[in-house]
């Protein structure tokens, strides 16, 4: 896991990023974490 000063600056760099595209690009990006999100969840069961 990355330090929590790396986490930080890296959650404001993606939050930069999230403001700047299209809706269907944000769709994009949100299937996308939802799959990773349900393989976490497999992988923690």
């Amino acid at each position: 896991m990355k330090p929590a000063h790396e986490r930080e600056q890296l959650t404001k760099d993606i939050n930069v990023l999230l403001h700047q595209p299209y809706d269907s690009t944000l769709d994009e990006i949100y299937a996308f974490l939802k799959r990773i999100d349900d393989v976490d969840d497999k992988d923690e069961s």
